[in-house]
C-alpha cells in the first residue's frame, strides 16, 4: 500500500499579490517576493529599454541594474504600490 503525501506550499500564489504586498514582504527581507517583482516587471522594463537603447544586450545590462538600484534604495520608496513606475523611472534615468 502506497502511502500519499499531498504537500502544500507555505507561500501565497503570486498572483494573489499586489505588489505593494510583495513591496512590503520584501522590506521585511523575503526573498521569494522580491523574484516575484522581478519577474513580473523585467519583460515590461526589458520593452521599454530597448525601444530607448534599440540593443537588446545593453536594455538587459540596464534592467538589471535598474532592479540592483531598486531593491538596495527599496526602502526609500514612498508608495509601495507604485513599484512598477518607481522602477521604470530608475531604468529610463540609467539609459540617459
Amino acid at each position: 500500500m502506497a502511502i500519499v503525501v499531498q504537500q502544500t506550499s507555505l507561500l501565497p500564489s503570486a498572483d494573489a499579490l499586489t505588489d505593494a504586498e510583495l513591496v512590503s514582504r520584501a522590506l521585511a527581507g523575503d526573498r521569494w517576493s522580491r523574484d516575484v517583482l522581478y519577474r513580473r516587471h523585467v519583460s515590461y522594463l526589458l520593452a521599454i529599454a530597448t525601444r530607448l537603447l534599440s540593443s537588446r544586450i545593453e536594455s538587459e545590462e540596464v534592467v538589471q541594474d535598474a532592479f540592483v538600484t531598486g531593491f538596495e534604495q527599496l526602502a526609500t520608496l514612498r508608495d509601495c504600490a507604485a513599484f512598477r513606475s518607481w522602477l521604470t523611472r530608475i531604468t529610463v534615468s540609467l539609459v540617459q
